[in-house]
C-alpha cells in the first residue's frame, strides 16, 4: 500500500518498538495491513509468531516477497485489504489473532466498518490513524462523535495511545497521527441486527443537533425514560435502548 493510497511510511525506531510491543504476545498469529517498507514487519518476524502480511501495492510485491523468502512463519497475501476475507486468517491460525497496521489514511473509516461484525476473530486491534480520526471515534457522545464512534463501541473497547508527530513519517504527513486500540468485548447487539442499527443511528445523526423529543415526534417512535437532550449527546447505549424499542418502526426504512 504506497503513498498513492495516502500512507506514509514509519521510520521511528522507538515508535516502531512501541507498536510492536503493543501486539505481542500472541498465541495464534498476527495479521499486518499494508507492510510497506517493513519497519514493522522487520521486528514481527523476530517473535517467530505465525505471520500474514497484506499489501496491496503491486510494486512492493516483489521485495517484500525476497525479504520473508528464509522465513517460514510468514506469508504475503496480494490483496486489497478491503476486499481481504479476515475468516482465511482465522482458520490459518487456527484462532482469534493480533491485527496491526500504520493504516492509509484514505481507507480509515471503510476499514474500520469492516471490523465492526467480525470482531470475533481478533484478541486485539492496534492501528496508526490521523489524530483527528482517533478523536472522533474516542467520543462518546457532543460534538465529535460520529457513527462510527458508536458503532465500535458495540463491538469493541476503544482505547487511545502514543500520539506521533509528522517526522516519525517518510514521507511526513501534514498532521499527527495517533495510535488507536480496539478490544473485542461480547457484542451489545447481533451481526444480523447491525445493518438494521446503522440505518437507524443514521438517521438521529442526519439530525444530530435536534432533541430526543422532537426525533421520537418526528419519527413515530417510542423510547425509554431518558433525557431530553441534543441526538448527538446521546450515549451509545442510550441509541441500543432507543433501538430495542422499535425494531419495527418506519425509522428504520
Amino acid at each position: 500500500m504506497g503513498h498513492y493510497l495516502g500512507q506514509h511510511f514509519l521510520k521511528n525506531k522507538s515508535v516502531i518498538e512501541h507498536a510492536v510491543q503493543a501486539i505481542t504476545p500472541q498465541p495464534n498469529g498476527i495479521l499486518e495491513v499494508g507492510p510497506g517498507a517493513m519497519a514493522l514487519t522487520n521486528l514481527l518476524i523476530e517473535s517467530f509468531t505465525p505471520l500474514i502480511l497484506v499489501e496491496r501495492d503491486p510494486k512492493l510485491i516483489q521485495p517484500i516477497l525476497d525479504k520473508i523468502a528464509p522465513f517460514t512463519h510468514v506469508s504475503l497475501v496480494h490483496r486489497d485489504v478491503l476486499e481481504y476475507d479476515f475468516q482465511s486468517a482465522y482458520e490459518q491460525f487456527q484462532g482469534p489473532f493480533g491485527l496491526i497496521s500504520n493504516l492509509p489514511y484514505l481507507i480509515s473509516t471503510p476499514f474500520l466498518e469492516r471490523l465492526l461484525p467480525i470482531s470475533g476473530l481478533f484478541t486485539k486491534v492496534y492501528l496508526m490513524l490521523q489524530k483527528e480520526v482517533v478523536e472522533k471515534v474516542l467520543a462518546p457522545s457532543g460534538p465529535k462523535s460520529t457513527r462510527l464512534s458508536h458503532l465500535l463501541r458495540l463491538f469493541y473497547t476503544v482505547e487511545s495511545g502514543p500520539i506521533v508527530p509528522p517526522n516519525a513519517f517518510a514521507p511526513p504527513p501534514k498532521v499527527d497521527s495517533q495510535f488507536l486500540q480496539l478490544t473485542p468485548i461480547a457484542p451489545h447487539i447481533s451481526v444480523e441486527e447491525l445493518t438494521l442499527f446503522k440505518k437507524f443511528l443514521q438517521q438521529g445523526y442526519n439530525h444530530r443537533n435536534h432533541t430526543l423529543s422532537w426525533f421520537l415526534k418526528k419519527f413515530l417512535i417510542d423510547s425509554p425514560p431518558l433525557s431530553n437532550q441534543k441526538l448527538e449527546d446521546l450515549s451509545t447505549f442510550d441509541w441500543c435502548k432507543i433501538f430495542r424499542y422499535n425494531l419495527k418502526t418506519k425509522v428504520y426504512s
